[in-house]
């Protein structure tokens, strides 16, 4: 059909508005498109998006700041992102809250036990220094 609009319009027989060949627009997909501005950003003070409640606590290897999993209200638990401590100030009823439930309590617990075993590590790493 294309081929016969432009040979049509090469004969001069069609304006170009109409013969111009329409985009291809794929309409089914495997997995759904999720667009940026649906992602809540991270949080702070200013942030429209509302926080449902905490999931999760976890410390962050690279920074060793405790992120909390923040479902977002409003939006699909996809959207549940890990958001550090120092973001969350404007929270703390919440975060205080989350850390007295029996989740908040083994999450705090698992911190402290990582925390303890990379001291014990760090511990013999300077004592065989020492040797």
């Amino acid at each position: 059909m294309a081929s016969v609009r432009r040979s049509a319009r090469l004969a001069g027989e069609l304006p170009d508005e109409i013969t111009s060949d329409p985009p291809i627009v794929h309409t089914h997909s495997r997995r759904p498109r999720i667009s940026v501005s649906a992602m809540p950003p991270k949080a702070s003070t200013c942030s429209p998006w509302q926080i449902d409640s905490i999931l999760d606590a976890r410390k962050d290897q690279k920074t060793g700041e405790i992120q909390y999993l923040i479902r977002w209200t409003d939006f699909p638990p996809w959207a549940n992102s890990w958001q550090n401590e120092s973001d969350l100030g404007h929270i703390m009823v919440k975060i205080y809250t989350f850390k007295f439930t029996a989740k908040g309590l083994h999450a705090m617990e698992k911190i402290q036990a990582q925390d303890e075993a990379q001291a014990q590590a760090q511990a013999q790493v300077q004592d065989q220094g020492d040797n």
